[in-house]
């Protein structure tokens, strides 16, 4: 091994420090070494060899040999659309711990000292929840490590398209005692023949997260309200 020997060559320890490259290790069993030193008395160079004081007993060190981590899943797939608050999943595989890891992102920068931690993760699933993302194209780096220090990789593109209007109606009509109304996106949509109301405490119409829906014809006026997956909404007043 190549050590330190100088007097002004310790470490902030006061320590000698020796240093070497392991080779040979086997992936998935225990890598034994083993380690002796002999010191080198009043730091001479020549110092007679019987004056050498020996580590009788030598000091074990074991390394489980690994294979690499590898990211085996990252929904969103890249170029999908998406709405303001995707979830992206990562799922980790192999490794030195069956795939359990460390995972964070950056949608700026690569470099996985400046990764932002998953919400959830140490596991061999990671999860981040994001809201309200503006409209735009993302560009995310994901980086994975795990206790053996293999780290893995991986990028996604995609583009969100937001939705922040509620649905409007595409097309009224009515069909003997039936009101229809078709909205241009699915939806589920409650009406009241008495005035204005809050979502949830209105009737609701037939079909539920659908673009078609029907009520009683029993009024003139109905007080109509929709509400899309994002929990967009629109209100109308729709007279027959």
């Amino acid at each position: 091994m190549s050590c330190k020997t100088g007097v002004f060559q310790v470490n902030a320890q006061g320590l000698y420090e020796c240093s070497t490259t392991l080779t040979g290790l086997k992936d998935r069993v225990d890598n034994n070494f083993y380690f002796s030193c002999k010191d080198q008395p009043h730091l001479a160079r020549t110092a007679n060899e019987s004056k050498r004081n020996v580590n009788e007993e030598g000091y074990s060190y074991r390394l489980i040999g690994t294979v690499p981590l590898e990211i085996t899943s990252v929904p969103p797939q890249s170029g999908t659309l998406y709405n303001p608050s995707p979830l992206v999943r990562v799922i980790t595989a192999r490794g030195a711990q069956g795939g359990n890891a460390l995972c964070g992102y950056n949608f700026l920068d690569p470099n996985p000292l400046n990764a932002i931690d998953f919400a959830r993760t140490n596991s061999t699933v990671h999860e981040q929840q994001f809201t309200n993302l503006t409209t735009g194209n993302y560009n995310m780096h994901i980086n994975c490590i795990d206790l053996g220090g293999n780290l893995a990789n991986s990028s996604i593109s995609f583009n969100i398209q937001a939705d922040t209007q509620g649905p409007r109606i595409a097309q009224l009509y009515v069909e003997g005692t039936i009101l229809h109304i078709i909205t241009d996106e699915p939806s589920t949509c409650e009406y009241s023949t008495t005035g204005s109301f809050a979502f949830g405490s209105g009737t609701l119409m037939t079909g539920s997260n659908i673009e078609e829906h029907e009520a009683t014809l029993d009024s003139n006026i109905y007080y109509v309200t929709c509400q899309d997956s994002f929990n967009n909404r629109a209100s109308y007043v729709v007279y027959v």
